[in-house]
């Protein structure tokens, strides 16, 4: 045999040499068996089954095997699909079938039979389906009860942002069964409240820009709320995960550090909002929230009719007897506004200028701005793989302001913004001088020190402009 045959030859013995009680040598050596390194082991009346997680490079997870002879069936697979989605657990038994690997060592008193004359495949029929319902039922029962028993000491709320298994009582589940985690907490009562994390915003290149969220928000909660309104779950839970990141950072800080004190007001005011909520469509009888003295300034009507503002005012939000600071809306919508802001025009800027909560409201806009058109036509991207975050802040101040404000402020912030970017032209600028000439003329030098004396005091003056700007501002 050449080489290659060898090893293929060798391979399918080791796989073969598994489902028989023999001894097999090849070119001397005993061939060893590959053992199945299984979670699960039952017994039904069907016959054997072993489970266990999936590796994720194995293209095939399901096999039957009759007679020491493996089949790979999709009919097989079909029967377990459809005993998990009709299992009262469905959750759970899923997760057994998607995220596992499964051997059924075939029981001929079952009546499941592989097709003549290859065996290639199983007969589909009432017999299998009875079997995979057998198989199906044992494994989730199994796996039930362990986690049961794994989880009767845990709190009604699991450790928050992203399950880690390395995060609190997660690290109590044994590794071969942690890709049944969040199927089994789901089937024990736990609440799975999920959300993009704002905090997590990014952009890459692919044919343009593009913009998503890097993560996502998870928390396991008993208590938690279930909604119909995807939008409501996102604001509370991204409330709820502000206010946790308040207080972790507070944790950490000493008393007499200077940003305690901004830190403090800021836990305050996010306080109230320690639950989370779960979306779910067929969810009834949710609270409504109260949105009372709403203000939106719509797009004026044109032919070609463009989108409302990002941003929309309203005196109150109110939800369950919470005030809300803002409620979230649908980003795939086109025309109509995506974010309601409660309080003035001055207590939204405010708000977008926070560090707990107003990078999760840009990034917002920006997705939003994605679905409309492109970030490059509202001149919010400098490269394409980036975000200008501070241009993004500067349009919705000058949004907010324009559309509720008052015409002083507006006139100020616009000339705020102008000297702003004056600046950035100016500093781009001096990057683009040397510092000396390399050719050491001493008048080319000259004139390059004088250039640069000029651009620091333009630099200088600019800088004095826009704090006297602001300064003005804040008086009135």
């Amino acid at each position: 045999l050449v080489k290659p045959q060898t090893e293929k030859l060798l391979d399918t013995l080791k796989k073969v040499r598994e489902l028989f009680p023999f001894t097999v040598t090849f070119n001397g050596a005993v061939i060893e068996a590959e053992k199945f390194a299984d979670a699960f082991a039952v017994e039904t009346p069907a016959g054997k089954a072993y489970w266990r997680e999936t590796n994720a490079y194995e293209s095939i997870r399901i096999e039957a095997a009759w007679e020491y002879r493996r089949i790979y069936s999709e009919s097989f697979r079909k029967a377990l699909r459809d005993a998990a989605n009709e299992h009262s657990q469905a959750t759970l038994a899923r997760a057994l079938y998607e995220r596992g690997a499964l051997r059924w060592f075939i029981n001929p008193e079952c009546g499941a039979r592989p097709k003549l004359p290859d065996r290639s495949d199983l007969i589909a029929g009432e017999s299998l389906q009875a079997a995979a319902r057998m198989i199906v039922n044992t494994l989730t029962d199994q796996a039930l009860a362990q986690f049961k028993a794994i989880t009767a000491h845990w709190p009604d709320r699991l450790p928050t942002r992203n399950h880690s298994h390395n995060n609190g009582v997660w690290s109590e589940v044994p590794t071969a069964l942690r890709v049944l985690s969040a199927a089994a907490v789901q089937c024990l009562g736990w609440r799975e409240c999920i959300a993009d994390d704002m905090t997590t915003g990014r952009a890459w290149d692919e044919d343009g820009i593009r913009v998503e969220y890097d993560d996502h928000l998870t928390v396991y909660d008993k208590n938690a709320l279930v909604t119909d309104d995807v939008w409501l779950a996102e604001t509370l839970n991204n409330l709820f995960d502000a206010r946790e990141i308040a207080q972790r950072s507070l944790a950490v800080l000493t008393k007499d550090n200077k940003s305690r004190p901004a830190l403090e007001a800021a836990f305050k005011a996010l306080a109230p909002f320690n639950g989370v909520a779960c979306f779910d469509e067929h969810a009834e009888g949710t609270p409504v929230v109260k949105i009372t003295g709403l203000r939106v300034k719509h797009a004026p009507k044109e032919e070609y009719k463009s989108p409302d503002p990002f941003i929309a005012l309203a005196e109150r939000i109110t939800f369950n007897g919470l005030e809300l600071p803002f409620l979230l809306g649908d980003t795939g919508n086109e025309d109509k506004s995506v974010l309601i802001i409660a309080g003035s025009a001055e207590d939204a800027v405010r708000l977008l200028k926070s560090d707990d909560l107003g990078g999760r409201l840009l990034w917002h806009c920006v997705m939003a701005q994605e679905h409309r058109s492109s970030l490059w036509d509202a001149d919010w991207a400098v490269h394409n793989d980036e975000v200008d975050e501070a241009q993004v802040l500067k349009d919705l101040v000058l949004e907010v302001t324009e559309n509720f404000g008052d015409k002083k402020t507006l006139k100020a912030r616009q000339t705020h913004a102008q000297l702003s970017d004056v600046l950035t032209r100016i500093q781009d600028a001096s990057l683009r001088i040397p510092s000396k000439c390399k050719s050491g003329d001493a008048a080319v030098n000259q004139s390059l020190r004088r250039a640069r004396k000029e651009i620091a005091l333009a630099q200088k003056l600019t800088r004095k402009a826009m704090t006297r700007v602001a300064k003005n501002r804040a008086t009135r």
